[in-house]
């Protein structure tokens, strides 16, 4: 078990595994295993990074786990309660009454000096209500969604519409186009409308609730400084548009690893405290993972090319400049270690910092499926490594190597 996500629920704690479709619940008091829930009917999604979504109900979780338009669950303390078909809609709120679901956005529009003005937003667009119980209600808008947020009360809808206006890019000479807003309220027990308009609708938007949080690293202070806040501070997606992060504040659970993990209340929250979870690593999930896919035909195709990009970095590469500590050549060298799925790339090199020792660096080429995890941002983890001194002290190398 390798927690991502926490999901405070009726029936308890949710704590869900990084990859595979499994929450084990724990009880909110003494942070001991009640039972362990699994969604894994589902196949696993054949592309990794599907943007997995999940959002809270009272007693469950729904939960899409192909972000890309997959089969929405109910998952409650017995499992899969029903699953819909939602065509290609995406998870993107929930509630007391259900879920709302939104078609793929358009990506934004961005123009510069000498472009034609923006496209018009579409007159039309459709959201998904999935209920409970499973029943479908297609709801019909005369106007692009833009996003939707749930709150207490309903569940609110952004759409977009003339006039614009532009906001820079931070490139010269290129601005994003930002589009009128005008915000739909949607009350949860309320059977959906077939047609919303947005003629007479408030321009603000409403306050957001959320109701997961990642697993954060590194201690949580008593009395954090407002930067380690604002570092462990759960950046929310604008669930329609994943790359549009948005800051919502604080959070009610904090999490830390102190050794194993455990969960702690914010302590700016009333009621506040910390709940020791069971050593969650040691919780044996296996009856409810995901198997490992067959191996990709594309698998040697695949080494190959990774192989040929990554297998030597020089400094000019990393942007390391001329203090960059790089030794024996200035060069970071690769070959790929281990056998599939459990390959790895494997770096090597030497730094001033730490003489005498070789220091290694792996990646994880496959995930525990099986699924191709192409280490697009890898060189820039090492460079950010590197150049902000996280290198471990000498005293951890074994056998002359230290891993970073």
């Amino acid at each position: 078990m390798r927690a991502d996500r926490v999901f405070e629920l009726s029936s308890g704690l949710w704590v869900v595994d990084r990859v595979h479709p499994v929450a084990v619940v724990v009880d909110p008091d003494d942070g001991r295993v009640r039972q362990v829930v699994s969604w894994g009917q589902e196949p696993a999604p054949q592309q990794l990074g599907a943007f997995r979504r999940m959002i809270a109900a009272d007693d469950g979780l729904w939960v899409q786990e192909n972000g890309q338009g997959g089969p929405l669950l109910r998952v409650g303390p017995d499992g899969v309660q029903h699953a819909t078909w939602t065509k290609t809609s995406l998870l993107a709120a929930a509630g007391p009454g259900g879920a709302w679901c939104v078609r793929p956005p358009e990506p934004p529009q961005r123009i510069g000096p000498g472009d034609p003005e923006p496209e018009k937003p579409y007159e039309w667009d459709e959201l998904l209500h999935v209920a409970p119980d499973g029943t479908c209600t297609p709801v019909q808008t005369d106007a692009r969604v833009g996003e939707v947020y749930a709150t207490h009360q309903a569940a609110w809808v952004r759409v977009e519409r003339a006039p614009w206006t532009l906001e820079p890019t931070g490139f010269p000479q290129e601005s994003w186009v930002r589009w009128s807003s005008r915000w739909l309220r949607l009350p949860w027990g309320q059977q959906p409308p077939a047609k919303v308009s947005a003629a007479d609708a408030p321009a603000q938007a409403p306050g957001v609730v959320q109701a997961a949080v990642d697993l954060l690293d590194g201690p949580v202070d008593a009395d954090p400084s407002p930067e380690a806040v604002r570092q462990r501070e759960r950046v929310a997606f604008d669930v329609t548009r994943g790359y549009a992060p948005l800051r919502t504040g604080s959070w009610p659970w904090r999490v830390h690893r102190p050794g194993a993990v455990s969960v702690l209340r914010d302590r700016r929250v009333p009621g506040g405290r910390e709940v020791p979870l069971a050593a969650l690593e040691d919780v044996d999930i296996s009856a409810g993972c995901w198997p490992v896919v067959p191996r990709p035909v594309e698998t040697d195709s695949y080494l190959q090319r990774v192989l040929a990009e990554f297998a030597s970095m020089s400094a000019s590469r990393l942007g390391l400049g001329g203090a960059h500590g790089l030794d024996g050549g200035d060069l970071v060298r690769g070959r790929l270690v281990g056998r599939w799925p459990d390959t790895r790339l494997e770096w090597t090199f030497r730094h001033t910092s730490r003489p005498g020792l070789v220091l290694r660096r792996r990646v994880e080429l496959f995930d525990e499926v099986g699924r191709k995890a192409y280490p697009e941002y890898a060189d820039i983890g090492l460079m950010e490594d590197l150049t902000t001194d996280r290198i471990p002290p000498a005293e951890q190398a074994r056998d002359g190597v230290l891993d970073m």
